[in-house]
């Protein structure tokens, strides 16, 4: 990706580093292996199958997660859906729905036409220098979980 125009690409830098960190989340990474296992138990159980996956809508998926003959299965979907936060630790948490995900750092470095060359922004501009670092030195906790067992 390249700019023209060195505030542009400022102006890109600042609003995709405000979508970086989210892409690398714990609640991200939960949500995102949550329903990954989710779908796979009720492969696991005949409730659905693969041709169901790209056959069915978003919705009928949903809807036959959330009637699962398998309660357990409904049930903790139910509290997944009402769930408003996850909880983080360093150390795995027993008995709860726990998960530990590396989630690869995805971000965009554009080049920027300066003079008569062209130069990674960060290069050239310590505002994009500051947002690119600050998103690399991001920390998370190592593990995320829900109240609830699976």
């Amino acid at each position: 990706m390249g700019f023209k125009d060195k505030n542009i690409a400022e102006k890109f830098i600042d609003g995709a580093s405000k979508l970086w960190p989210l892409w690398v989340s714990n609640e991200d990474k939960l949500a995102m292996q949550f329903l990954a296992d989710t779908v796979k138990k009720m492969s696991e159980e005949k409730f659905l199958t693969k041709k169901d996956l790209y056959t069915l809508s978003e919705q009928e998926v949903i809807n036959r997660i959330e009637n699962c003959k398998n309660e357990k299965i409904a049930k903790c979907f139910k509290m997944f859906e009402n769930s408003t936060k996850i909880n983080e630790s360093d150390e795995p948490v027993y008995d709860k729905y726990c998960v530990s995900i590396t989630a690869k750092r995805r971000y965009i470095v554009p080049l920027v036409e300066d003079s008569d060359s062209y130069k990674r922004i960060n290069d050239i501009s310590n505002f994009a220098k500051e947002k690119i670092d600050n998103y690399l030195q991001l920390k998370t906790k190592k593990y995320a979980y829900l109240d609830f067992d699976f």
